[in-house]
């Protein structure tokens, strides 16, 4: 039975050091990164030596400790594959957004508004020419602070509407007025205090959760869609008097979408599985649709409802009769795929489609593909609109596709390898960013050696060299194969592992094993014979190992622990981190915080790298100073790319790196999503 690589997935979100959000929970999200990064300026570079009374590791107690080195300058390019979340302004598919929760269109139906959540943004997006700009906030610079343009802060924007005068969002348990030259006004609620009390600006309690907002015709009133407290609320925006509608009395659980038609409001129901109809005037509702799958969002136009979830499908409701059809996509069956309506299939959604009448099309947010697409309303094509393109799949060539990629190493023959488990295939990427699959399939994985066209893996995580063969752990099928590339055929070394994951080459010819289900490290030996290392228990979940090729230290990562290990004859050594605390600190090694260590390697001046995933960085220990630094990326801003997209060394970030690797003119590999991206330093120490 093929296990599903799930474990780095579920990781992320269990660790306190990195914001998760599954589209319902009220809980705020939350980047701790943002607070302990304030204590890494990008302009001062970070004191990391250690105190005079500290000797470095392995120093007499005398010596000085050496200074480590400045990280290089150069420039990174995301060399192949694509990424699904960013903070990139940009045209079409060049933009990147990082959890769109709201869009609303403007009444003049020029521009689409997006509420960017996670980046703590909001978007406009020409209708005309696709272009995304930010109207408000500053990615990842999370807060609320009213001001003018390019002044204001926003926390958690999600609910939005548009009326003449301005654009409307629930941001945290506040709403906000943002006037369209990107000037922020609080109205109503307060930052730091949720809760469900009628009254006026500072006066009113929100739930956090606001998940949508309508305007009235003549944009006098706003109703919200208070999920935190399940009711239908209303601002006046003249005066911030926020008033209840109906609810909390147990009418309403979950209320999601909001879409007005003429005087009436229609309603997603998300947990009672109903679209309603309601009539402001009156307060009275009515059922409209009945069995839906948890729906978040509603549109209308004259003769339909259309509502969408986390199922994959757009559903079309009769306005007369209520009777429910699909419009397009499949239930249960989530995916990215463009064409008609017989084809196409959609991602997640939990942001309400939007009905543009003037172009008889729907603007629906896609959770898989992070991005904005169009659907026909006439024939319920699909279509791209905004944002990436089908981010993550299988594609060889010189724009492939990747599922996400676990690890990467360099080629000898140029280029990189790079484990691909979500398509269960091996494959090499040119340095001009072509790719080919070495072998495997994702139509057909399973585990069998032989000539490389016929062979297959189950899923391909670690990578490591050995002589000429390239050596893969399967963690599905428990084994570690090998590739040779003169012979280009695979064979299998070892089937006897319960989840092997990382791989370190070591100067002997030794492989390094981990296993992430039992905690343990192995070791093959050039003669094929298999050793424990470290027994089982010894770690909670390694990911990876390095082994330093000047003297033969081996060198654990333990995601769940958040600390790098030294494994010595008899016990494992803490050399950074503190285990089970996570966070970001640079400087001495016995005071630094990681997040989520998930890769390890050795750059050529003997520096060790840290693929810090959880602060979205790769850091450099110097093992000679017992320092640690930030090398490449940011905690804060994190995020990809569109492809080929380049920018400078000291700003280039990344979205929950998993590998890195350096080959041998000191270029920086490193995989991220679905994407490789490769730094070119101009000053390699």
């Amino acid at each position: 039975m093929r296990r599903s690589l799930l474990p780095l997935a579920l990781l992320t979100c269990a660790l306190p050091a990195v914001g998760c959000d599954d589209g319902d929970s009220a809980a705020e999200p939350v980047d701790a990164a943002v607070d302990m990064a304030r204590d890494m300026p990008d302009a001062e570079p970070i004191d990391a030596a250690p105190p005079p009374d500290q000797a470095p590791p392995d120093a007499a107690p005398d010596a000085a400790p050496p200074e480590p080195p400045e990280p290089p300058t150069g420039a990174v390019t995301q060399l192949a594959g694509d990424t699904s979340r960013g903070f990139v302004d940009g045209v079409g598919s060049d933009a990147r957004f990082a959890g769109v929760t709201c869009i609303a269109l403007s009444t003049d139906g020029d521009t689409l508004y997006a509420s960017d959540t996670f980046n703590g943004t909001v978007r406009a997006i020409d209708l005309d020419t696709r272009a995304v700009t930010t109207l408000a906030g500053r990615p990842l610079e999370l807060g609320t602070f009213d001001g003018g343009p390019g002044a204001a802060r926003l926390t958690s924007p999600r609910g939005c509407a548009a009326t003449d005068a301005a654009f409307f969002v629930a941001d945290g348990p506040t709403l906000r007025r943002i006037d369209f030259d990107g000037t922020v006004t609080t109205l109503a609620g307060q930052s730091e205090a949720a809760g469900a009390i009628d009254g006026v600006g500072r006066e009113a309690r929100l739930g956090y959760l606001m998940h949508d907002l309508e305007a009235t015709a003549d944009g006098a009133l706003i109703y919200i869609s208070d999920r935190s407290n399940d009711a239908i609320r209303t601002l006046d925006p003249a005066t911030g008097e926020v008033a209840t509608l109906v609810g909390p009395a147990g009418r309403l659980d979950g209320p999601g979408g909001l879409a007005r038609l003429d005087d009436a409001l229609f309603v997603a129901d998300t947990f009672d599985g109903q679209i309603l109809r309601l009539d402001p005037a009156t307060g009275l509702v009515d059922v409209l649709a009945d069995g839906l799958d948890a729906p978040q969002g509603v549109a209308v136009d004259g003769l339909s409802a259309y509502a969408a979830g986390f199922d994959g499908a757009l559903y079309r409701i009769d306005l007369e009769t209520g009777e429910v059809t699909i419009a397009v996509g499949v239930p249960g069956e989530t995916a990215v795929v463009d064409g008609d309506r017989d084809t196409a299939r959609l991602g997640g959604a939990f942001a309400a489609p939007v009905h543009d009448a003037a172009r008889k099309r729907l603007y629906y947010v896609d959770i898989e593909a992070g991005a904005i697409r169009m659907v026909d309303t006439r024939l319920f094509g699909v279509s791209p609109f905004v944002g990436p393109e089908a981010p993550a799949g299988y594609r060889d060539g010189a724009d492939p596709r990747f599922g996400t990629l676990y690890d990467v190493v360099a080629d000898p023959a140029g280029g990189w390898i790079v484990s691909d488990p979500g398509n269960a295939a091996v494959r090499a990427v040119s340095a001009t960013g072509e790719a080919r699959t070495l072998f495997g399939s994702p139509d057909a994985p399973g585990s069998v050696d032989g000539p490389a066209a016929d062979a297959r893996i189950d899923a391909p995580v670690g990578l490591a060299w050995r002589d000429a063969r390239l050596v893969i752990a399967d963690y599905n099928a428990g084994s570690l194969r090998a590739y040779d590339p003169a012979e280009q055929a695979v064979t299998t070394l070892a089937d006897d592992f319960t989840g092997p994951w990382g791989l370190g080459a070591g100067p002997d010819g030794a492989i390094w094993i981990t296993d992430a289900d039992t905690g343990g490290v192995s070791v093959l030996r050039p003669d094929d014979t298999i050793e424990a290392a470290a027994p089982p228990g010894t770690f909670e979940f390694p990911v990876d190992v390095a082994v330093d090729p000047t003297d033969g230290a081996v060198y654990v990562a333990d995601a769940v622990r958040a600390a790098v290990y030294r494994l010595d004859a008899d016990e494992a050594v803490v050399i950074a981190g503190q285990p089970g605390e996570t966070g970001v600190r640079d400087g001495p090694l016995d005071e630094a915080l990681l997040g989520e260590p998930l890769g390890l390697t050795f750059a050529p001046d003997g520096g060790l790298l840290v693929v810090d995933g959880g602060n979205h960085l790769v850091r450099r220990i110097d093992l000679a100073a017992g320092t640690i630094q930030r090398w490449l990326g940011h905690p804060v801003r994190h995020g990809g790319y569109p492809p080929g997209a380049t920018m400078p060394w000291d700003e280039a970030t990344f979205e929950r790196p998993q590998a890195a690797a350096v080959g041998p003119d000191g270029a920086l590999a490193v995989v991220a999503d679905s994407a490789l991206s490769v730094g070119e330093p101009e000053d390699a120490p």
